[in-house]
């Protein structure tokens, strides 16, 4: 193989990658559910935020809450107090479960 087609090879290869890794953020546009935890940590655990020489924990972060919305079997929002529905959206994540 010619010099010239191994570089256009590995060019159209490195090319390939840089366009699938541009395009990668724009795919997941829903953003990600808070843990929940609500207390930060050294050696011990559930202590108040934020612990000296232990920064940037979860916990210092976030709403520490969840986001649902009940439905009905055509997709329609219900009321919190709805106590017969078919489906919950997450409304961070927009994703739909039973």
């Amino acid at each position: 193989m010619s010099d010239s087609l191994r570089f256009l090879r590995s060019y159209l290869h490195w090319a390939s990658i840089a366009a699938l890794l541009l395009f990668l953020p724009a795919t997941h546009a829903a953003g990600l559910n808070d843990t929940g935890i609500t207390t930060c940590s050294n050696a011990t655990n559930g202590l108040p935020c934020p612990v000296a020489g232990f920064p940037g924990q979860d916990a210092e972060f976030g709403s520490n809450s969840f986001d649902f919305t009940k439905l009905d079997a055509a997709g329609n929002d219900l009321p919190a107090t709805a106590t017969d529905h078919t489906c919950v959206r997450d409304n961070v994540t927009g994703l739909i479960g039973k």
